[in-house]
């Protein structure tokens, strides 16, 4: 049986779909710290023959596939490079009657964290004094859609996520440190100058860290 594959992929599932039977790979591609990594996908059959290979691009504005935008002849794979989000087909056939098509899903993780902090990385004063301390974190997470190819209906997820509170600061207790973003406050400023941590992690695996400085003003 023949597969799609990506080694470069950073995490890979699966979807079903209402309509159309069975399910076909998703693989997932971090877009870690706002860089922009395409997606790649690799299709093969077992045995040694050679095959033609015709990849194509989902259209929900048509309800159907693109003609195709790679086409190779007399090869026993075919690779596909620079992918954006979406449904890919290849079609694998040869002169001896071979002829399937394999579907596969690509989605650029755009998952995102981040703090309000100053332009120096620093907590803003307007955040703390002598008796409290505010952390202001943000997740931003990415939301799936894929279509069903017989249906063509659109289904989308926004993806679950998690997250947690930590420091530089060993001795330190953080309250609610998975439970509240926005605003986190304490009631016990810490002594020391403390790096506060944000670290959220997607349902797909992709984690996005962000940190802010608090210079101490608390007198022992």
């Amino acid at each position: 049986m023949g597969q799609i594959t990506s080694p470069t992929a950073d995490y890979i599932d699966s979807l079903g779909y209402p309509v159309s039977e069975g399910k076909d790979p998703l693989f997932i591609f971090y877009q870690t710290n706002g860089t922009h990594r395409p997606g790649s996908l690799s299709a093969t059959l077992p045995g040694s023959d050679l095959f033609s290979f015709e990849w194509r691009l989902y259209n929900p504005a048509i309800s159907g596939f693109d003609p195709p935008f790679s086409t190779e002849t007399g090869v026993q794979s075919s690779s596909v490079t620079e992918l954006a989000d979406g449904g890919y087909r290849v079609r694998i056939f040869n002169a001896t009657g071979t002829d399937t098509t394999l579907m596969a899903w690509v989605m650029l993780d755009r998952h995102h964290a981040w703090l309000h902090k100053t332009d120096e990385g620093n907590l803003d004063p307007g955040y703390y004094d002598c008796t409290r301390l505010a952390l202001n974190g943000y997740v931003e997470p990415d939301s799936l859609i894929y279509y069903d190819p017989t249906s063509h209906i659109e289904l989308a997820r926004v993806l679950e996520f998690r997250f947690k509170w930590t420091s530089d600061n060993s001795d330190l207790r953080i309250p609610n440190d998975t439970i509240i973003l926005a605003p986190n406050i304490t009631y016990q400023p810490p002594y020391e100058d403390t790096w506060y941590i944000l670290t959220a992690t997607d349902e797909m695996g992709m984690v996005e860290v962000d940190s802010v400085f608090y210079e101490s003003i608390q007198t022992k």
